[in-house]
């Protein structure tokens, strides 16, 4: 895994609906230390492309596209989703639909910011449906200008925007792609790290009872059958998850490797946590 794929791993929260929320680090609260890797990591990537412009649309994707701009040396210009009294003249004009929160928009970028002799590099967090980036496309077309790449922070892989997007031919580099099972990982991983009835967010059925087994004599058969059993009622609360199967736990140090293979609706997969 890479610096933000382990970072969606350790924080990163699933929820129903396959939303993933990242905004303890990403689109809400911002670790700038993190966005600095990343846009040291689109520089690289995009290394051999003449950007002279990066382009992201309001409000998340702007954070990002800041740090990768300013690691080109080059301006950033972000598309509004209304036209406001600060912006005066001519305007390109584009609509694009949310996938988070099911609503249309149209974005605008003056026309005194994007130009026919412009190469952009096209940012922006989140990748779903692609109807955001195909919006950022067309406003880059209208102005005459070229799109030289697309950089995305997290690309959910299991819906079809990074599929439309290459067909159309484009540079696209997302930095991590989640796929269904990847956020059922995700899920199980903070499960199994949160202690049941301990945080008063989450209803009663949430969380492990891992300490029920602490310090106590019990014997080793026992134990590992209990831990199965904590295992599976802790991951069974989310629909998606039917059961686990092939069962093992080894003691390392002063923690626990748990291995399983889970089963669920999107697919069976073998998932090894230390809790």
């Amino acid at each position: 895994m890479n610096f933000l794929e382990e970072r969606i791993v350790k924080d990163g929260i699933v929820k129903e609906g396959n939303i993933l929320k990242v905004d303890s680090f990403l689109n809400h609260q911002m670790d700038v230390t993190l966005f600095q890797q990343m846009g040291e990591e689109f520089k690289r990537r995009f290394a051999d492309k003449e950007i002279n412009k990066i382009l992201t649309i309001e409000a998340s994707g702007i954070g990002i596209a800041c740090i990768v701009a300013s690691c080109f040396h080059v301006p950033v210009v972000f598309a509004k989703k209304s036209k406001s009294v600060n912006i005066d003249g001519a305007v390109y004009v584009a609509e694009v639909e949310s996938f988070t929160h099911k609503c249309k928009n149209q974005v605008i970028v003056s026309k005194k910011f994007l130009h026919p002799e412009d190469k952009v590099l096209i940012i922006d967090d989140f990748l779903a449906n692609g109807c955001a980036l195909q919006g950022l496309i067309q406003i880059v077309k209208a102005a005459g200008g070229t799109v030289e790449g697309i950089g995305i922070a997290i690309e959910k892989g299991f819906q079809s925007g990074g599929t439309v997007i290459r067909n159309l031919g484009y540079h696209l580099e997302s930095l991590a792609i989640v796929e269904g099972m990847d956020a059922l990982a995700v899920w199980c991983w903070i499960a199994l790290h949160t202690p049941r009835y301990r945080y008063y967010i989450y209803s009663d059925e949430y969380g492990q009872e891992f300490e029920d087994l602490i310090g106590k004599q019990y014997s080793e058969g026992y134990t590992n059958s209990e831990l199965e059993r904590m295992t599976e009622e802790c991951l069974c609360a989310n629909p998606y998850i039917e059961g686990i199967t092939d069962f093992e736990c080894v003691k390392k140090d002063e923690k626990i490797m748990l291995s399983f293979r889970i089963i669920s609706t999107l697919g069976e997969q073998e998932t090894e946590i230390y809790v």
